[in-house]
């Protein structure tokens, strides 16, 4: 370790006094090194903050369908619950499915519940773009472009390292650059990058 990097670690870990040293600051980058009961640890923990995302959103995705139907015109509001009941479904199974609680199958298992509102996200915003919305329906549409910012904050309630934390959060980014890649044929990347991208 270089003096700048020697002198870097001391600053940060000064806001940490007592709880890291600079040995264990690589844990918090990269799983490899860590010790078994730590792993074991943090596998159950993911594992149960899975299944507990998981059924909150087996209870919520379905609700807000009336929310849909109401403010959403025909078809739309249709296709859209349609699309909830089917990312419903999977949370369910998500929910029921059950696993060795091991690291691998923590990442699964968290793998599993981001990829079904990522996709969900994709869906419905071509299906969002469609649609010239006004007035509730404008506001319950650009609802759903708040959904990739809501998935990056909910991977901080997991005990992740840095590079588990990227891996996952990478394909919550592509994706959003997908939705904006096929709707639109030059893209204003700054306000795109924002909720009010989504033309709804």
């Amino acid at each position: 370790m270089t003096i700048f990097q020697s002198s870097t670690w001391v600053k940060l870990l000064g806001l940490l006094p007592g709880e890291l040293n600079p040995n264990e600051a690589g844990w918090l980058a990269l799983p490899q090194h860590h010790m078994p009961l730590m792993s074991n640890r943090r596998a159950q923990m993911i594992m149960n903050r899975v299944r507990l995302f998981a059924s909150l959103f087996a209870v919520l995705t379905p609700l807000w369908m009336f929310v849909d139907l109401l403010a959403l015109p025909n078809p739309l509001a249709w296709q859209l619950s349609l699309l909830r009941l089917g990312a419903t479904g999977c949370f369910v199974f998500i929910l029921y499915y059950r696993m060795e609680v091991t690291l691998f199958n923590a990442w699964r298992g968290m793998a599993m519940l981001f990829a079904i509102p990522t996709l969900f996200y994709v869906i419905s915003y071509l299906l969002l773009a469609r649609y010239h919305l006004s007035g509730v329906s404008a506001a319950v549409g650009t609802g759903y472009a708040f959904l990739p910012f809501v998935l990056l904050a909910g991977l901080a309630i997991f005990p992740l390292t840095l590079l588990e934390s990227a891996a996952f959060a990478a394909p919550i980014l592509i994706a959003h650059v997908i939705a904006g890649y096929f709707q639109f044929p030059v893209v204003d990347w700054p306000s795109f990058w924002g909720p009010s991208g989504c033309k709804a």
